[in-house]
């Protein structure tokens, strides 16, 4: 059994006009200017539950300043120079490669000449790893020179 009930009434209730009702509640409608009242009030909860409550809205709005004070914080600070550009990371980095993959790279002849001094594989092994502990030791040097920076 449905009752029905007219867009008058319904934009009496709803405080609405008869037009909005009209277009609301499209799929209530039983006959021209009456409607199904239960199918209609189905449809204003429905509606009700799909809109955004204050509390949430309150929450977005604050989520959004939050977000905006971080950026501005972070873009001072790039302005301050805190923070460095990538650009400046990437040509430090490629630099500090190039130097590394030198003294990598002349480590072979370096080592040749005092593992010739060697007698024993003891001394050639303790030759090799005071190689390499100086290569790394630079690298190292080269980071702790450049980190003030």
């Amino acid at each position: 059994m449905k009752i029905e009930a007219t867009e008058n009434q319904l934009a009496r209730l709803f405080k609405e006009s008869e037009r909005t009702i009209r277009d609301k509640y499209k799929q209530a409608r039983i006959a021209p200017g009456k409607y199904d009242l239960i199918n209609v009030i189905e449809t204003y909860v429905s509606n009700i539950k799909k809109t955004i409550s204050k509390d949430e809205i309150e929450e977005i709005e604050k989520n959004y300043k939050k977000s905006k004070v971080a950026l501005n914080e972070a873009k001072l600070k790039i302005i301050e120079e805190e923070y460095i550009s990538i650009d400046e990371v990437t040509e430090a980095v490629s630099t500090m490669i190039f130097n590394f993959k030198s003294k990598i790279m002349s480590l072979p002849k370096k080592i040749v000449i005092d593992l010739k001094k060697c007698t024993t594989s003891f001394e050639q092994e303790k030759t090799i790893e005071r190689h390499v502990k100086k290569a790394l030791g630079e690298l190292k040097e080269y980071l702790e020179l450049h980190e003030g920076d």
